[in-house]
């Protein structure tokens, strides 16, 4: 077997591990988040860089972190994307895997738990957490997507 031939499956595999990684992630998300797309009608934030709106759909984005995720949806107002997201499903999931991704990318890691958090906060925050060494295990979030995975 030369290299190649080795190299190709076993990049297969990492990437299987970590789109594996992902489905399993947003799933729990999208439990906590709206009873698995049961109940998506989020509170809107009283304080706040999202003050004022409400997250949208199953995986409960927020409308700004969904502009900062595509330019498609920089125009639209709130209740423009909302109406979009439920008419096309897809397109939510693709908006959620993207923005997994990113926090991925960002934070360096593939544990849910790291992931949520930073789903909560945002990029920002939980790098800025994440970096000083906050404990966040004890994170109400981070307990939801935890117990979520032994479900």
């Amino acid at each position: 077997m030369n290299y190649i031939e080795y190299i190709k499956p076993v990049q297969e595999i990492k990437e299987y591990v970590l789109d594996h990684s992902k489905i399993k992630t947003l799933k729990v998300i999208a439990k906590i988040e709206s009873n698995d797309g049961k109940n998506t009608l989020h509170k809107k934030l009283n304080s706040g860089m999202h003050e004022g709106s409400s997250a949208i759909g199953k995986y409960g984005l927020m409308p700004l972190t969904i502009k900062d995720i595509d330019d498609r949806f920089k125009a639209l107002s709130d209740e423009q994307i909302r109406f979009k997201l439920n008419r096309n499903p897809e397109l939510e999931f693709d908006l959620a895997s993207k923005y997994y991704d990113i926090l991925r990318e960002e934070l360096k890691t593939t544990d849910p738990g790291k992931i949520g958090y930073g789903w909560l906060v945002g990029v920002t925050g939980a790098k800025k957490a994440l970096k000083i060494g906050k404990n966040i295990e004890n994170h109400f979030h981070v307990k939801k997507i935890r117990k979520a995975l032994k479900d």
